[in-house]
C-alpha cells in the first residue's frame, strides 16, 4: 500500500533539508536531519535538524462527487541544532543556518507537488544555555495540502 499524501509530503521535507551541504552550493552542512524516533533521538555532531510532525488540521471539504477532496494544514517544527563555533558568535551561526534551511525548504513549496503551499509561520529565540556547546533555534511551518476523502493516499 502506498504511503499516506502527508508521510510523502514529510519525507520530501526531510530530503529537501538533508541537501544542506557545502557542494550543494549552501553555506553549511547537515550531518543529522531526523524525524522522531521510536527510540529515541541520535545526539548531533555539527549541525542538524529535527524535523517533527505537529497538528494536522481539517480546514474543509472540497465537494466533487466521487472525488471529495479534504483540505488539511499540518503544522511541522524544525529544530535547527548546532555546536558552536569559536569563529562565529551565535547568533552568526544560526543565521546561516536559518538562511539554508529556509532556502532548502521553499526551493519547492509544493512538496514535489503533493502540497498546496509550505509558508514559515514562526522563529523562535535561539536557545544558549550557558557552558553547553549547543545552540538550538525552532523554525515552524504550515503545511496546506489536500487529499482524496476517501482515500488519503491520493493527493488532490
Amino acid at each position: 500500500m502506498p504511503d499516506s499524501v502527508a508521510e510523502r509530503i514529510m519525507q520530501h521535507l526531510q530530503a529537501a533539508i538533508e541537501s544542506i551541504q557545502t557542494e550543494n552550493g549552501y553555506a553549511n552542512t547537515m550531518h543529522l536531519v531526523q524525524r522522531l524516533q521510536q527510540d529515541g533521538q541520535a545526539p548531533v555532531h555539527g549541525n542538524g535538524v529535527h524535523v517533527i510532525d505537529g497538528d494536522d488540521f481539517v480546514e474543509g471539504v472540497i465537494m466533487a462527487g466521487d472525488h471529495d477532496l479534504v483540505s488539511r494544514r499540518r503544522h511541522v517544527d524544525l529544530i535547527i541544532v548546532a555546536q558552536q563555533d569559536d569563529a562565529l558568535s551565535a547568533s552568526e551561526l544560526m543565521n546561516s543556518l536559518e538562511a539554508d534551511v529556509r532556502r532548502a525548504v521553499n526551493a519547492d513549496w509544493t512538496r514535489g507537488g503533493l502540497a498546496v503551499n509550505t509558508e514559515e509561520t514562526q522563529a523562535n529565540e535561539t536557545d544558549i544555555e550557558i557552558g553547553m556547546p549547543e545552540l538550538r533555534r525552532v523554525l515552524g511551518y504550515e503545511i496546506r495540502y489536500r487529499t482524496r476523502r476517501t482515500d488519503p493516499t491520493i493527493a488532490g
